[in-house]
């Protein structure tokens, strides 16, 4: 699988070469999305399932919730064994949409938030977009940018094929 080869191999770039300490951060935004033939009710059921993303993104390969009092909390191990903690910061039941933050990743980037949003569509489809936005120190910023969008295209991916007939 090249798309997750290269994820990895950019992950690994940008941890060797990540500077210790403070500098210059400059914030990265990432959208992809896709079109999705599935009701929107079934993805929106498969995006809101907080460690449901182990079955359908081909880079993770374990998530373990965790009790953060009364917080959502999950660890997700990668197939390279590197571990991110995260936050559901907040589902509203008026959109389709839930966000998370990054509470602790292995790698040089900080106010991470991400979401993902289901927009019914009108053949019986839906569409999902998945945004993130992070700081990171400027002369990572590309391979910030890069390994993000693999992951989400990945992960978008996954879901399509998942879902789809």
């Amino acid at each position: 699988m090249k798309a997750l080869a290269a994820i990895l191999s950019l992950a690994a770039a940008l941890l060797a070469t990540a500077a210790p300490g403070p500098g210059a951060a400059e914030v990265v935004d990432v959208e992809r999305s896709m079109a999705i033939a599935a009701p929107a009710e079934r993805v929106w059921a498969e995006v809101t399932d907080f460690c449901g993303l182990l079955h359908w993104h081909p880079t993770i390969e374990g998530c373990r919730l965790i009790d953060g009092g009364g917080a959502s909390l999950r660890l997700l191990t990668f197939v390279n064994r590197a571990e991110i903690l995260e936050l559901r910061q907040f589902q509203p039941e008026t959109t389709m949409t839930v966000t998370y933050l990054i509470l602790q990743a292995p790698l040089p980037l900080s106010d991470y938030w991400s979401s993902l949003t289901v927009t019914p569509e009108g053949d019986g489809g839906s569409l999902v977009a998945w945004r993130g936005r992070f700081a990171v120190p400027e002369a990572h910023r590309t391979e910030a940018h890069d390994l993000t969008a693999v992951f989400y295209e990945l992960g978008l991916e996954g879901l399509a094929k998942k879902l789809e007939p």
